[in-house]
């Protein structure tokens, strides 16, 4: 949070699916929700352990 002056409205989650899920929630019409860093990957690695995720996925599921 280093730089951030008002960290009032600053939410943390280290759960990525839980964390696009809250920005699409908390979001309103005319909102552009960015998600950033994974690129196309099929997976994340958490503690040597791959894991099968797509961001495009949880996304697609929340739009229907």
């Amino acid at each position: 949070l280093t730089g951030i002056k008002n960290t009032s409205k600053v939410s943390i989650c280290l759960d990525r699916a839980e964390a696009i899920k809250r920005a699409w929630r908390s979001s309103v019409s005319g909102d552009i929700i960015m998600v950033l860093g994974k690129g196309a990957e099929t997976h994340m690695e958490i503690k040597g352990r791959k894991i099968a995720f797509k961001d495009e996925k949880i996304i697609l599921e929340l739009e229907n």
